[in-house]
């Protein structure tokens, strides 16, 4: 009987895999942001052509990815879908991933619930090719070994998992994000083998902890001055502390160790995470040090991202947010207190009737609004309901809180994606994680409890479904509007479906610029890239990003580029998305050179015969 309900559940489970795979793939060719799309496409197709990034073009992300995509390149054509598809790859490995970790710490019930919101929670949100699912999958691959480790105590997961937090960098920075949430969990996890119970000399390393426990409070207090909002402050930065905020008391607490064994203990699982950590960095960097270049690298990741963090940030929510998230964190204390029978009868069957009914009329502004704020709250009272339950007196925070610490480190630290550009969507790219950090602690809550943690997740898994994994980008968060992604982008390099108004604007375009195109090369801005890669011309600059630009000598610097390479045709965008508008002097130097011009949708097309 055992072994028919095993088959039974495995054949469910593969059915839902299966399901879940088919979803993905439809939902890979919908929609873009064009200026996505196109700085992945052309970085990947300038490291094809023999070049680095940073050192050779200003490259947007790390550059990890690009060495990716231009392998995907050489064996495909470029196409703005064989990217995607390198994407759906690895979204394909993801998905057991996601079930491994929620089977370790729930039912089969609730691990296959949580993999399926997941699911609805990642790339049918938004399938573009970005950096940033790749800090959610490698965050999640690095949990999973880490949950490993757990069980076997093999240095070698523990190395799996610093892998993953190279690997991760290398898509995009905000991989540290994972990296420190780690050195968090491992800091826990010594301190729960270093318990005893008698007192010992000395509390060296207890000062020590305490001062790295202060320099990163101190990098969320520099974060959260520079960028005072406090909707920022309460959704994404607050949360972050968290952990920190647990193992500092803790230390004070509880008695430890001598300060030698400590420091042992933490050396044998730090070193082989930064061994595994080290290794895809040192692959990366090392081409930089050949070519004499890391001051290129060091500029390109360090120095001019910081200074767009002024330039390039967005707010996510508001107070009647931040009021909600409080107002649901008050209800749940008090619903908290009643009985198993009176928690089913005032609450679980309110609840579901009012989440099904809300996933069902989600059409609706109000509806809607108040559907997505139980969303917005999702990591700000899951940390709440942890700190509620981890640092109680009473509670012995033994072993079997590990693999809890561990998801809700990664998830609170992971958060921080958001900042300082925090779009609806950024959140998706971390919700899984929140999602399987509310699932793991479930298992420490009542049972009585978890009957209505189903409902929520069942009805966010229809909401989903229905109202965010087809709504226009712009639109997410605020109101759902129909995608409209139902023409075919009928150009070599593209494989995706857009609104109609893109696909005549852009196959307009690329027919316009490849007429007038007399050599290989044009120059398209301001933050334009997609003209570069969907024509398949070449960008006769170093600039994929006007925000990256130096702007000393920056008009004599490109008419410079633009007669060198014999550009015959330029186009330029009226409405960048984040860049500044092409200045005077430069339009100027474009008009001379390029008489006649014609408008196609937000570009002005100028050639000359």
């Amino acid at each position: 009987m055992a072994s028919e309900n095993a088959l039974w559940w495995w054949s469910v489970l593969a059915v839902a895999w299966l399901t879940c795979a088919i979803f993905g793939r439809l939902t890979l060719t919908h929609g873009w942001m064009p200026h996505d799309a196109g700085t992945l496409g052309q970085s990947a197709e300038r490291v094809l052509h023999g070049q680095l990034p940073h050192r050779d073009f200003d490259e947007l992300y790390t550059g990890g990815l690009s060495f990716l995509y231009a392998a995907v390149f050489a064996i495909w054509k470029p196409s703005i879908l064989a990217m995607r598809l390198a994407l759906y790859a690895f979204f394909l490995a993801w998905m057991p991933a996601i079930y491994y970790i929620a089977r370790r710490v729930a039912s089969r019930k609730a691990a296959l619930t949580a993999m399926l919101l997941c699911v609805a929670w990642s790339i049918p949100v938004y399938p573009a090719a970005v950096p940033s699912w790749y800090n959610l999958f490698f965050a999640t691959f690095g949990v999973a070994s880490l949950l490993r480790y757990l069980d076997t105590s093999r240095a070698r997961w523990i190395a799996i998992a610093g892998m993953c937090g190279g690997l991760s960098c290398l898509a995009k920075i905000t991989g540290a994000y994972y990296v420190g949430a780690v050195m968090l969990f491992l800091l826990y996890r010594e301190q729960d083998s270093s318990r005893v119970s008698s007192s010992t000399d000395g509390r060296l390393y207890s000062v020590l902890l305490t001062a790295c426990l202060l320099g990163f409070v101190s990098i969320i207090a520099v974060m959260a001055v520079h960028f005072a909002n406090l909707s920022v402050i309460i959704r994404v930065l607050t949360p972050a502390l968290l952990p920190a905020a647990i193992i500092f008391i803790r230390e004070w607490r509880h008695v430890y160790a001598r300060p030698s064994s400590r420091f042992r203990e933490v050396a044998r699982m730090a070193v082989p995470f930064v061994a595994g950590l080290s290794i895809p960095l040192l692959c990366f960097v090392s081409p930089y040090v050949a070519s004499h270049s890391l001051d290129a690298l060091y500029r390109g990741l360090i120095i001019v991202p910081s200074r767009l963090v002024d330039t390039v940030r967005l707010a996510p929510g508001n107070i009647p947010g931040v009021a909600f998230t409080l107002g649901i964190a008050w209800a749940a204390s008090r619903l908290w207190k009643l009985s198993r029978a009176e928690r089913r009868t005032y609450y679980l069957v309110p609840l579901a009737l009012l989440v099904l009914g809300g996933a069902l009329a989600g059409r609706h502004v109000i509806v809607y609004l108040l559907m997505w704020l139980g969303i917005d709250s999702l990591i700000p009272l899951l940390m709440l309901v942890a700190g509620w339950k981890l640092l109680r007196p009473q509670n012995s925070m033994g072993q079997d809180y590990q693999p809890e610490f561990l998801l809700l480190s990664v998830t609170a630290v992971c958060g921080l994606i958001q900042f300082p550009f925090a779009a609806h969507v950024y959140f998706f790219y971390v919700a899984p994680l929140a999602v399987l950090a509310a699932t793991a602690l479930l298992r420490t809550t009542d049972e009585s409890i978890r009957p209505a943690a189903f409902v929520l997740g069942a009805g966010y898994l229809l909401f989903s479904l229905l109202w965010i994994d087809s709504t226009r980008l712009y639109a997410m968060g605020h109101a759902f509007v129909r995608d409209g992604y139902v023409s075919q982008l009928a150009l070599p390099r593209s494989g995706i479906r857009v609104t109609r108004s893109d696909s005549i604007q852009y196959e307009t375009l690329v027919r316009t610029v490849l007429a007038h195109a007399h050599s290989e090369y044009i120059y398209a801005s301001p933050d334009c890239p997609e003209v570069y890669f969907l024509s398949g011309l070449r960008n006769p600059t170093r600039t994929l990003s006007e925000l990256y630009d130096d702007s000393t000598g920056r008009t004599q610097r490109i008419l410079r580029a633009i007669d060198q390479h014999e550009v015959s045709v330029v186009a330029l965008n009226q409405t960048p998305l984040v860049g500044r508008a092409v200045p005077q002097e430069l339009e100027q130097g474009l008009d001379l050179r390029f008489p006649n011009w014609t408008r196609i949708g937000k570009f002005i097309v100028r050639w000359r015969d």
